[in-house]
């Protein structure tokens, strides 16, 4: 398995130099402050993606649409105030604790996630709601 590790460089962006068959991507401790498809888009092996300690203010989840094989996503830490969610299609692991939002919208496709592996999708905030989209 392929791993880039750019942790810690003080990154605003994600590069553009990742490798294509990269299944392991580390960018946590980084600046970065928006995240769009097209730095994902051409990684469809990715598998474990670390963006925690970032500045991260809107997360829209079908940036990774295109990264089929994601499993374990850590958006911690970051400035996250509004997420729209959607279901992916082998996600195991979110973390989203540490952030600003106190509402997570969460569409009917995102449910057998939620109640299917509720362990594994940390939120740090006790009065979380989470309401359906339609």
């Amino acid at each position: 398995k392929i791993t880039a590790n750019y942790s810690g460089h003080l990154l605003t962006k994600v590069p553009k130099n990742i490798p294509v068959h990269t299944h392991i991507l580390d960018l946590s401790h980084n600046r970065i402050s928006e995240i769009t498809n097209l730095e994902f888009i051409s990684l469809p092996d990715l598998q474990v993606l670390n963006l925690s300690h970032n500045l991260i203010t809107e997360l829209d989840f079908s940036v990774f649409i295109l990264n089929q094989d994601l499993e374990y996503l850590d958006l911690s830490h970051n400035n996250i105030w509004i997420a729209y969610c959607q279901r992916l299609a082998r996600l195991r692991h979110l973390d989203l604790s540490f952030n600003k939002f106190t509402v997570l919208p969460v569409s009917s496709k995102f449910d057998s996630f939620k109640y299917k592996e509720p362990s594994h999708c940390f939120c740090s905030k006790p009065k979380l709601q989470f309401f359906p989209l339609i």
